[in-house]
């Protein structure tokens, strides 16, 4: 299932995602990514609990930051969260492809 998702984000020729939303699955799509050609640019959450803390040997940004990180996808990495974190994203009419891992 992930490892479908980033074939069909190196079809539309993302080189450089972000990965939105701290959780189980994102482990997974962070060990997946490492068999791609593609480069995970940050980790955004936007829980108080998570901003800041180190994830994967990173730390993780707020999801205000993302225009800037020079991203050419969103990869929203939180079942439980999709569709809040979807509809966070539409208003800010971020300039990057989102997608989601289910």
């Amino acid at each position: 299932m992930v490892g479908e998702k980033f074939l069909e984000m190196a079809s539309q020729g993302v080189k450089r995602v972000v990965f939105y939303g701290v959780s189980d699955e994102m482990e997974v799509a962070y060990v997946t990514l490492q068999g791609t050609n593609m480069e995970l640019v940050a980790i955004v959450d936007d829980n108080d609990g998570v901003k800041g803390r180190k994830i994967l040997g990173r730390k993780t940004e707020d999801p205000d930051e993302i225009d800037s990180m020079g991203a050419d996808a969103i990869l929203i990495t939180s079942i439980q969260d999709r569709d809040r974190i979807l509809k966070s994203l539409k208003k800010k009419k971020n300039k990057v492809k989102l997608f989601t891992i289910s």
